[in-house]
C-alpha cells in the first residue's frame, strides 16, 4: 500500500524517489576517522598532520559530490570526532590525576579471577 502511494505521488508530482538501495549513513565516518587520526598524528609529525588536513579538505567536497553523504552527515562526523577526542582526553586526564595521587590500582581484574578459578 505504501509503495503504491509513493508511486502515485511520483506520477502526480513528477518527483523522483530515493530507491530502497540508496543508503546514506549518519554520521559520516569517512571524515570522522581522518579527523581523529589528524589529531593524534599532530602530536608528533607536523608534516604528516598538514598532509592529513589537506586530505580532509579534499575529502569533504569529494564525499558530497560523489553523493556518499549529505552535508549534515559530514558535520555530524566532525562533531562525533570532536566528542570522541574530548572523552578520550578526559579519561587520560583522570588517569594522570589518579597516578599523581597514588591511588592504588586493583590487583585483580575480572579476567584474572576467571583464570584463577
Amino acid at each position: 500500500m505504501l509503495l503504491a502511494r509513493a508511486k502515485a505521488l511520483e506520477a502526480q508530482h513528477g518527483a523522483t524517489l530515493v530507491d530502497f538501495d540508496y543508503f546514506i549513513g549518519f554520521p559520516c565516518m569517512h571524515i570522522a576517522h581522518p579527523v581523529i587520526a589528524t589529531f593524534f598524528v599532530a602530536k608528533r609529525w607536523d608534516r604528516m598532520a598538514k598532509a592529513l588536513v589537506f586530505y580532509n579538505a579534499v575529502l569533504i567536497p569529494a564525499i558530497v559530490l560523489l553523493e556518499w553523504h549529505y552535508v549534515v552527515d559530514i558535520i555530524a562526523g566532525i562533531l562525533l570526532a570532536a566528542v570522541a577526542l574530548v572523552l578520550t582526553s578526559r579519561r587520560s586526564l583522570f588517569e594522570r590525576v589518579r597516578i599523581s595521587q597514588n591511588v592504588p590500582q586493583p590487583t585483580h581484574t575480572f579476567a584474572s579471577r576467571l583464570r584463577d578459578e
